[in-house]
């Protein structure tokens, strides 16, 4: 590759990663969080909590939440069977009364007696802030898509740059210059983790702007007829007889789905015209052993008999696209899996932050004006993302359990990054700031099992082993934050700022950057 192409390259690279490194940022670190949106089920509710057993109330479940409704409740609902994290039955529904919001109750997976509305928390909040940024459906999850896309795009021209990237698996020199040191270390934990890069911003950008590419294609595929795209990707959708009947059991119906396909789990139940003759129930298979999103086996529900197996990848194309979501996400291999991709996602956070930090040093050097305030400011809003996850996990148990926790979390999070933008652009020294908010987070996030068990009680506290072992693991990235602060080499007073040249004196080298 000619050096004037490479240099070109490089200067998509940087501006690219300048102008959109933060955003990036965002979604890597989010995406990391958002692994373990499961996991956090039974840490943050008891009412999660607790055996599944084999066979979940859910006829009485449904019954109950008709009655406490009447009229109000629709023929169209979705049951949420018990999990592995979650214990309960959530049925979720929009009522049939005008201006109603959708609601979700929660109910007692033994007897089927309602225990009350359903309050997301904190992992929901921070679930969605990697999903769609808390933006209007479908705008969020395509600004998120155009990230996948950005992210593509550094990655691409990073690999264009870099002649010899080989070589990069191995060179580390910390001891010679801050500049170089930080681009040693940019270069390193991207080339390692390189697949994985580049499989998140693939999937992610699939995943994100489905919604724009999935209805053009179906329809090009059937050539031009709607109702055969929307079949395509859904399926056949139910019509009502208008016929009343009655409606065989539900629990039958998910026992029966769960012995045909073993090796996945049976997670909800999509209920169509509830009391039709023609009603049906789409029970939704998810997390098996392989890469299969989702696949339905579809029930007559006013005869109970099984009517056929459903799935997005029967064809070459849709197995594609069922695979991009448990890629992803790593929901095919446990949690070890999920724990690996949470290395390697704070990896791709890292790769993002460290380039944006070799950005401002050679910007400093050449003297084009990117003083200390504009650095202490990025590392304001990287890590103040850190702190204001933190804060948000601590704040969680400490609100009322009977109140949505989404708007508050999101406050939480919301005033703690723009404090932490805040105080490093008033600090206007990067390296003093980190050390700061990273030492702020770390408190936070020790403090936070205490929280629950102050909130809860000892008892309570240590009901759930998947709780009890969040909070170690809380313990555990407190005690690693605060070894990364103590890390970070404290700013000399009498450490001169960097030397200023010109441009022409800090040429590229073959490799792209030095």
């Amino acid at each position: 590759m000619q050096q004037q192409t490479r240099v070109r390259l490089y200067d998509v690279h940087s501006w690219t990663g300048a102008f959109l490194g933060l955003f990036v940022f965002a979604l890597c670190f989010t995406g990391t969080v958002a692994l373990f949106f499961n996991e956090l089920e039974p840490w943050e509710r008891p009412a999660a909590r607790g055996a599944m057993p084999d066979r979940p109330a859910l006829d009485a479940a449904v019954a109950a939440v008709a009655a406490a409704h009447g009229d109000a409740f629709p023929d169209d609902f979705l049951v949420f069977a018990p999990e592995p994290y979650r214990n309960s039955i959530l049925i979720g529904f929009q009522p049939t009364t005008p201006g109603a919001e959708r609601i979700t109750i929660e109910a007692d997976p033994s007897s089927g007696a309602i225990i009350g509305p359903y309050h997301e928390g904190v992992g929901r909040f921070l679930r969605n802030l990697h999903t769609d940024l808390h933006l209007p459906s479908p705008w969020g999850r395509y600004l998120v898509g155009l990230g996948g896309i950005v992210m593509l795009l550094s990655i691409v021209t990073g690999i264009a740059t870099h002649a010899k990237i080989i070589k990069n698996l191995h060179v580390f020199r910390p001891d010679r210059s801050r500049r170089l040191a930080w681009t040693d270390a940019h270069n390193v934990s991207g080339v390692w983790a390189l697949p994985f890069h580049l499989m998140i911003a693939f999937t992610g950008t699939i995943i994100g702007l489905a919604g724009l590419f999935l209805i053009p294609l179906a329809l090009a595929t059937t050539g031009g007829d709607q109702d055969a795209a929307i079949a395509a990707i859904v399926g056949d959708p139910p019509q009502a007889a208008g016929t009343p009947a009655v409606m065989a059991s539900l629990n039958e119906v998910l026992h029966d789905a769960a012995m045909r396909m073993p090796e996945a789990r049976a997670s909800l139940v999509d209920v169509h015209y509830w009391g039709d003759a023609n009603a049906t129930a789409h029970v939704r298979i998810e997390d098996g052993p392989d890469l299969k999103h989702v696949t339905e086996l579809r029930y007559s529900l006013s005869s109970g008999a099984f009517r056929e197996a459903w799935a997005l990848s029967e064809t070459s194309g849709g197995r594609v696209y069922a695979a991009m979501t448990p890629l992803h996400y790593g929901t095919f291999g446990g949690i070890a899996l999920k724990a690996l991709y949470a290395v390697l996602g704070l990896a791709s956070s890292f790769v993002v932050a460290s380039g944006m930090v070799v950005w401002l040093e050679r910007r400093a050097q050449r003297g084009t004006g990117v003083s200390q305030r504009v650095s202490g400011v990025w590392v304001g809003a990287s890590t103040g993302m850190l702190l204001a996850t933190a804060g948000a996990l601590a704040l969680h148990h400490a609100l009322p359990s009977s109140t949505d926790r989404v708007f508050g979390t999101g406050l939480t999070y919301a005033g703690l990054w723009v404090l932490a933008v805040g105080y490093a652009a008033w600090r206007a020294e990067d390296r003093t700031a980190l050390r700061h908010l990273l030492a702020a987070t770390a408190v936070l996030l020790a403090m936070t099992p205490l929280i629950r068990l102050s909130v809860e009680g000892a008892e309570l506290w240590s009901s759930s082993l998947p709780a009890v072992a969040t909070d170690m693991t809380l313990i555990a990235v407190a005690i690693a934050t605060a070894i990364l602060t103590q890390a970070i080499p404290v700013p000399s007073t009498h450490e001169k700022s960097p030397r200023a040249v010109s441009p022409q004196r800090v040429p590229l080298t073959r490799s792209g950057v030095e």
